[in-house]
């Protein structure tokens, strides 16, 4: 029996700026099972950051969630008080930052930036939780794979792949429910990627964790993801298992963002890339905002939101009039 870890229900965040509102989350549904990974997908502005900083109720000040329903094992984090959210952040959800390699305090050990962490979350700064927080922080660093006689090195001591380990090990320290991961590879030569995407699943499977996976690179949630959303202009537009997003994509964006990619499978061919640019969020047009670039798009694209609706199963959903039809 699949368990839902993390369901997040028509959610809308919006930046309130002087002269506009950039809506930059719209209505979007979408959950993770216990143990599973859920890659997000989209291009860059389409609103994947800003959806995990929501969940994570990290927004900057002109952020604000409007709209939605955020439910981690059961419990709304959209009705905890900020100190029961901080209290929450770490043990119950964590994120690994994008370029988080940078991330780190250049006067500070590794260990003792993990170890605050650590100590923080127990609101007690006693010799005895001083002395489990760095026991924590060796078995954290042999989680990921690290040497815990670095525990106590300087991050530019580090290299890019173990600076990225270290990351995984702070945001696994107060053994967390639920990962949220904002291109963790994106930075990385693809034999050190190859090695955290294996570590991720390993830790995965030993600690039964629910994981949100930000990325530009559909192969990598290809080969690490077990569901994929697809997300453009702020909206839900695709949800399904990858199987099946892969290969039955319903939504003309999801197959022509897969058709934007090189593939090292089959015949060598020339990658077709989208025409025109995603839409202004502070002025979106009206209809699906996919319809300027689509070249299904007809009058009803152009005047209606389409509803986001099981097409071929329960498990996948798309937003689309003309879902399924073939592109020319």
């Amino acid at each position: 029996m699949i368990m839902v870890l993390l369901e997040v229900k028509n959610l809308s965040t919006h930046f309130f700026l002087k002269e506009s509102r950039v809506r930059a989350v719209d209505d979007v549904c979408f959950t993770i099972a216990q143990g599973k990974t859920l890659g997000v997908a989209g291009e860059s502005g389409c609103g994947k950051t800003t959806t995990a900083l929501s969940i994570m109720r990290m927004l900057p000040p002109a952020g604000k969630i409007v709209n939605g329903e955020i439910f981690l094992d059961g419990v709304d984090l959209l009705k905890k008080s900020k100190e029961e959210m901080r209290q929450a952040k770490w043990k119950e959800l964590s994120y690994v930052f994008q370029y988080a390699m940078n991330a780190f305090n250049p006067v500070m050990t590794v260990g003792e930036q993990i170890a605050e962490v650590i100590i923080e979350k127990e609101n007690s700064k006693s010799k005895s939780v001083k002395k489990e927080a760095w026991k924590k922080v060796k078995e954290s660093f042999e989680i990921v794979g690290l040497d815990p006689d670095r525990i106590k090195n300087y991050p530019h001591e580090f290299s890019g792949g173990m600076k990225q380990r270290a990351i995984i090990a702070m945001a696994m320290a107060c053994d967390p429910k639920l990962l949220i991961a904002d291109e963790p590879v994106t930075a990385l030569d693809v034999i050190v990627e190859k090695k955290i995407l294996k570590l991720l699943k390993e830790i995965q499977s030993n600690y039964n964790l629910g994981i949100m996976f930000i990325t530009h690179d559909l192969s990598v949630i290809a080969e690490s993801c077990d569901d994929v959303a697809i997300m453009y202009a702020g909206k839900m537009v695709e949800v399904g298992d990858a199987s099946t997003v892969f290969h039955k994509g319903a939504h003309p964006y999801t197959r022509m963002l897969i058709r934007s990619f090189p593939s090292i499978l089959g015949e060598c061919k020339r990658i077709e890339p989208i025409s025109g640019i995603p839409p202004d969020l502070a002025n979106p047009p009206p209809g699906c905002r996919f319809h300027p670039r689509c070249p299904l798009a007809s009058k009803e694209c152009r005047e209606d939101i389409p509803p986001f609706e099981s097409f071929s199963s329960s498990r996948h959903h798309v937003a689309c009039f003309h879902a399924g039809e073939t592109i020319l």
